[in-house]
């Protein structure tokens, strides 16, 4: 059963691209890991039409904190939008009716906080705006391995 996620990405990613754990691009993520036992195909009748007419969400970093169970992930909070909130939602909800299982549901619905994690090589500043235009699904273990990620399906926003 494949592991994936559901993220917006601060610059555009392309189908099939990879790339290690540690090396993550930059995103925001809207429906945090889960899995699903129909697959991709379930997953894309599921969000495909929430994601068929969104336009381009503009938000701004907020304040640097760390999170993970013991505070020790170095992110940077996204200033929510309500467009932002609202798509999480639709998102996540259409994904359980789907027969999603997440792995951390307490990070989803009233638990969602939208940030940036940042990495060896790039991170936001406070204050920093962004204009997040792209929907990517990415498979958290391409052929078992859980060191690796891969875009599995894109989808641009309307502007």
């Amino acid at each position: 059963m494949p592991r994936l996620v559901v993220v917006l990405p601060l610059q555009p990613l392309e189908l099939g691209s990879g790339f290690a754990l540690r090396d993550w691009p930059l995103h925001v993520t809207v429906a945090p890991t889960f899995v699903i036992e129909q697959g991709l195909p379930a997953v894309l009748a599921a969000i495909t039409p929430r994601l068929a007419e969104q336009r381009s969400i503009g938000v701004c970093a907020g304040p640097d904190e760390g999170f993970g169970r013991s505070g020790n992930i170095p992110v940077t909070v996204v200033d929510a939008s309500v467009e932002l909130i609202n798509l999480h939602l639709a998102l996540v909800g259409a994904l359980r009716v789907a027969g999603a299982v997440f792995d951390d549901p307490d990070f989803v619905g009233a638990g969602y906080r939208a940030h940036v994690t940042k990495t060896r090589t790039a991170q936001l500043s406070p204050g920093d705006p962004m204009l997040l235009r792209q929907a990517v699904v990415v498979d958290m273990e391409p052929a078992g391995d859980d060191r690796l990620r891969r875009v599995i399906w894109t989808q641009l926003f309307r502007n």
